[in-house]
Parts: C-alpha cells; structure tokens; sequence
C-alpha cells in the first residue's frame, strides 16, 4: 500500500510541476552548481535565467570573460534586449525597448519576478537590475524592473548603455541559456497513468 501511495504522489508531482503557469523557479543541479532556487524557468520562451545576484557589481567586460569553459558563467550567455522584453511579458509586465523608456508595471507581477530573478537592491527596496547584449558587446543594453513602493511599479529597456568596464553595485547582467525540452501533455499524463499502473501492479503483488 505504502509504494502504491508514493507512486500516486510522484505522478501527481510530475504533472502539476510540467502544467503549472510561465514562470517556474526551478533548482539549479548544472556544472556551475549555483545552488537552489538559482535559476528562474520560463517555459513560455524555452530559457532559463540565472539570478542577477550571481552577477552584481561585474562589468560587462567581467562577466563576458566568465562565460568560456571552466568559467563561473560556464554554459549560460549574455541576453537579448528582445529576449528581457519577452521575459518581462511572460510575467505580466508590460515593457517596450527604447533609449530609456519608462512603462508603468502592476506591482504584484513586478514584485513576483523580482523575487524569482534576484534583487539587485537592498531589501526593503526591489529591483531587478541587469544588462543585456544586443550586438556581440557593440550594443550594450540595461534592463529592470523597480518597485517603489505599493502600487507603484515600472520596467525600463535602455539601450543607451555603453560602459563595458564599470561594474555598478545594484547591477547585474541578464544571463541565459536554453531550457529542457518540455514533455507534450499526452506524454506527461501517459507518464502519469504508467506510474500510477505500476503502483497497482505492486500492491496487488504484496497483497497476495
């Protein structure tokens, strides 16, 4: 009964965590071994992203340096603006790239990515600070979002962002890599019935 009872629970897991909404904080168990809660899914675009924390206070030039084999960013790369500005969207947060615009942002989203990304300020304070790449280090980007404070949120895209060498303390940069491939819906719940068929295998077999 106990093993039938584990394999109902492992099925029920593995659906709801593949069903669940865009955005799923996920564990990190990669090479680079950043630890839990590192590394933000967004199944909307296929990408993971890494927390800016792990990148704060790095010039672009650092971070660049980081990215080959047995680097600290080993297997990640430097966002797209383009790819920040669906990242915002898939959270609910409407943004639009431009030299410094502005958009306001409904702050439970705002808050919510924050929390999954990283805040690259002091707590009470939020925000989620970072650069992006639009050019191979040519066309260096800025994106965040920023809670100010209760009902009061926004997202910038700032692509009049230029210094490669200057690492700035509330800064981090937008790193990305490609997500595992994400089971169909009939494979998951054909995974879901084979567990749930083997659980009964085992109970009618401890039952005789």
């Amino acid at each position: 009964m106990r093993r039938f009872l584990c394999s109902l629970a492992i099925a029920g897991v593995l659906i709801a965590s593949r069903l669940d909404g865009a955005l799923v904080s996920i564990t990190d168990n990669g090479p680079t071994a950043f630890g839990a809660d590192s590394v933000t899914w967004d199944t909307g675009a296929g990408l993971e992203w890494l927390d800016l924390t792990f990148s704060v206070n790095m010039s672009y030039d650092s971070v660049s340096s980081q990215l080959g084999s047995g680097g600290t960013f080993d297997g990640w790369r430097i966002a797209t603006g383009s790819e920040v500005s669906t990242l915002f969207g898939n959270a609910g947060i409407t943004s639009v790239i431009g030299g410094g615009f502005i958009s306001q942002a409904t702050t439970g989203p705002t808050e919510a990515l924050i929390d999954l990304v990283g805040n690259t300020l002091a707590a009470p304070e939020q925000q989620a600070d970072g650069q992006f790449d639009d050019g191979g280090g040519a066309l260096i980007g800025r994106a965040r979002v920023f809670v100010a404070g209760p009902g009061d949120a926004s997202s910038r895209i700032d692509t009049n962002w230029f210094d490669r060498t200057s690492p700035n303390e509330f800064t981090g940069t937008w790193l990305v890599r490609d997500a595992p491939p994400i089971p169909e819906p009939t494979t998951i719940l054909l995974l879901g019935v084979g567990t749930l068929g083997l659980g009964c295998r085992l109970r009618r077999r401890t039952s005789h």
